[in-house]
């Protein structure tokens, strides 16, 4: 897969952290925004798929990589059910953040072990407060 913008080192660590994540402490934990029970195990995915649209889009529209969509999955995030846009299947948000730092609203899908990044952004103002809010109330 093409990631542009990475360099092939940075896509190669990015895998093994998928691999090897468990093994060097970089379980992320989830933080529910919502009451009720989440049907997804993020812990379990093997990987991503990008639909090339979307890859594209996310560089393009909001200057993310698929490189950093990735990197969030492995850091420490807040997932919740996306109702609104769960029309033909489950559909989340998350806020997480990059190795850099970069507070982001990703929306995805589970399709098997893997995961698909629809949209990747920079989270706004009250996104980034409320991903800091959840972590304050959960440390």
């Amino acid at each position: 897969m093409n990631y542009p913008g990475a360099s092939p080192e940075g896509v190669n660590r990015v895998r093994n952290w998928a691999k090897n994540r468990h093994l060097l402490g970089l379980d992320s934990v989830v933080f529910p925004i919502y009451n009720g029970f989440m049907d997804i195990d993020l812990s379990k995915l093997e990987g991503f798929e990008w639909d090339k649209g979307n890859e594209s889009k996310s560089l393009k529209k909001h200057g993310i990589t698929p490189l950093e969509a990735e990197e969030a999955f492995f850091n420490v995030y807040v997932v919740f059910p996306d109702q609104h846009h769960s029309v033909s299947e489950p559909r989340y948000g998350m806020y997480s953040q990059t190795n850099a730092g970069k507070i982001l609203f990703i929306s995805f899908t589970i399709r098997g072990r893997l995961a698909r990044v629809i949209s990747a952004r920079l989270a706004n103002k009250k996104e980034r407060e409320s991903y800091e809010q959840t972590l304050k109330r959960a440390a």
